[in-house]
């Protein structure tokens, strides 16, 4: 399993891209981002300032690989990004940061980059179990949304997480809006 106390900011970018959730449009401000929160290094700043036009996503992607070596990290095996994107996105079901609809499609983005996992149950419950319910009329136990932050906490649960919460630049990375809204 995956050590959360690892769950820094760096690996959280790691793993979000890793499992194709963060888009490599995104990485020249993730790594403004990564550069703010005190992380440096030659190709962090290269990608930093990355003209976006033209832009060839190969480009940053060649550039953040760069990076994971010189901040002497090792690239993330993808069980591990994989499980702390699903408990980091559980835990912001749990926080209310994101609602019932956009959390099923995100988890449903998560459980397919990952090659469709065989569990946890509960993600596998909240990509797949509460598919359309949303939008044609619940037959849960309790609202949608109660539904889904009880699947949440069970896979917070599973991991004896509990009441975590991650590091605060961890969630600085997390809250803009948009992180967490679907198309």
């Amino acid at each position: 399993m995956f050590d959360v106390s690892q769950l820094d900011t760096f690996t959280a970018v790691q793993s979000l891209r890793a499992m194709s959730l963060v888009d490599s449009r995104d990485l020249p401000d993730l790594a403004t981002f990564l550069l703010v929160e005190g992380l440096d290094s030659p190709s962090l700043r290269d990608l930093a300032g990355l003209n976006l036009e033209p832009f060839d996503p190969r480009d940053a992607g060649a550039l953040f690989d760069l990076v994971v070596g010189e901040l002497g990290y090792r690239p993330i095996l993808l069980a591990d990004a994989y499980e702390w994107c699903l408990i980091v996105a559980a835990w912001a079901v749990v926080e209310g940061r994101v609602g019932p609809h956009d959390a099923t499609v995100w988890f449903e983005r998560l459980v397919a980059s990952a090659g469709r996992p065989t569990g946890p149950p509960e993600a596998m419950q909240l990509a797949y179990g509460f598919e359309d319910v949303l939008d044609s009329g619940w037959r849960g136990h309790g609202t949608p949304h109660d539904d889904v932050v009880e699947a949440a906490r069970g896979i917070l649960a599973r991991f004896d997480l509990m009441g975590w919460r991650p590091a605060a630049t961890v969630e600085r990375l997390l809250s803009p809006p948009d992180r967490w809204s679907t198309p």
